[in-house]
């Protein structure tokens, strides 16, 4: 096809047809910038499903006019004759005007017409659909809409976009614009932030600094589980507690200090110690939990019990200069017992117990635990699963190490027994 005019002849020239009703253009403007977006991801002509996008809609303006009404089959009926005479007057060959003027009279109607380019200019506007018209849908009514009308994958990707977009406030958009920028999380990804609901099992060196970046994060609920009150000691590592605060319940005194940082967060205390008796009717009301606890017992009972329960959780542990990390997904991941296997004996928990620790060190592991739960709710690959990454901060080392998932471990393998 010899192209005599472009997309900017065809916007002028619709110009005259709606004079100074700009709402119309606008529209048609806003569903050129869409396809032009899933037009990245699918092969299809530019020029058909550009100059089709700038008249898709001209039918309805010239319905209007001549009989008042906005009904679909009189918008199809009028706009293929008009954007026929454009396209003619601008030079454009029979062939093109034919395509044009097929996805101008069906662009109601998807079951007409399946080409690549009437795809990209019905998921485009009905982006702007999502946008505007449909705004007041919620958000159930919206993602129904989605999956029955978007078949490319950038069309249903910027439509869940649009759909969170439209869930997250201005505030919320601008507390978590850093987050938002990033290709791979986005508005949509912020709204799974924005519903996710995690447990931090011990607020000391590991959850203080986990909890405050899963609730800057946007994290929307956010559990913490720990029996003791903040001692003078605590403070050399566990930076979510001042001095202040000695004699306050840890989870009183965490608190606080979240909600002073992300009002939005909803903080949930559990005032309790972990145990085998309680586990599984805590662990049940949250997506991800999270390990933080300073002691062997309580991070075997809550391995067993979340994999009893089906929650994946990550796991954190830390010795005078050294860390330790991994994150297990139940049936389908190795497990803290395909690891360790038992308890160490009573003496040698007590030794680890009553050990130096370095306050930076809690603070690299927490913060790993936090990435990792942001990275599963985001649904990102590449977890700590299958492998523990180590830490030493003497020699400022990282290693990663394979585990394997065991037939005969008694927590998650095929051979276990009660």
């Amino acid at each position: 096809m010899k192209k005599k005019s472009t997309t900017e002849d065809i916007i002028n020239q619709m110009k005259l047809y709606f004079r100074s009703d700009f709402k119309r253009i606008d529209h048609a403007l806003s569903v050129l910038g869409y396809a032009r977006q899933i037009m990245e991801d699918i092969s299809c002509n530019r020029e058909i499903v550009e100059a089709a996008c700038v008249l898709h809609d001209i039918g309805i303006h010239m319905a209007e006019k001549k009989y008042h009404s906005t009904a679909g089959h009189l918008q199809e009926k009028e706009g293929p004759p008009i954007a026929e005479k454009i396209l003619k007057d601008l030079g454009y060959d029979r062939e093109f005007i034919q395509e044009v003027c097929l996805i101008v009279g069906n662009h109601h109607s998807p079951g007409k017409v399946e080409t690549a380019n009437f795809q990209a200019v019905y998921e485009a506007d009905w982006l702007v659909n999502l946008q505007d018209d449909f705004k007041h849908f919620s958000e159930e009514k919206k993602m129904s809409l989605i999956a029955k009308n978007f078949k490319t994958g950038r069309g249903k990707k910027l439509a869940k976009e649009t759909v969170a977009n439209a869930a997250l406030s201005e505030e919320e958009c601008i507390r978590y614009s850093r987050n938002i920028q990033l290709e791979e999380v986005g508005p949509a990804g912020q709204l799974k932030l924005k519903k996710a609901r995690v447990l931090v099992i011990g607020v000391g060196g590991l959850g203080s600094p986990c909890a405050l970046y899963l609730a800057a994060a946007g994290i929307g609920t956010l559990g913490l589980a720990d029996p003791d009150s903040v001692e003078l000691s605590n403070l050399q590592r566990q930076v979510l507690h001042f001095t202040k605060d000695i004699t306050k319940s840890k989870v009183f005194s965490a608190g606080q200090k979240l909600s002073a940082l992300n009002p939005a967060t909803r903080i949930i205390e559990h005032k309790t110690r972990i145990d085998k008796s309680n586990i599984s009717g805590i662990v049940t009301e949250y997506d991800f939990i999270i390990d933080c606890t300073d002691n062997f017992a309580s991070k075997f009972i809550i391995n067993d019990g979340c994999i009893k329960a089906g929650k994946p959780f990550s796991h954190g542990g830390i010795l005078k200069y050294e860390g330790q990390s991994m994150t297990v997904i139940p049936g389908k991941t190795a497990c803290y017992r395909c690891l360790f296997t038992e308890e160490p004996s009573g003496d040698l928990a007590v030794k680890y117990s009553r050990a130096g620790l370095l306050g930076p060190v809690p603070g690299i592991i927490g913060t790993i635990q936090a990435m990792e739960t942001i990275k599963y709710i985001l649904e990102f690959k590449d977890l700590l699963t299958d492998s523990i990454l180590t830490f030493n901060g003497l020699k400022m080392i990282f290693r990663r190490v394979v585990v394997k998932k065991k037939d005969n471990c008694p927590a998650c393998g095929k051979e276990k027994t009660e």
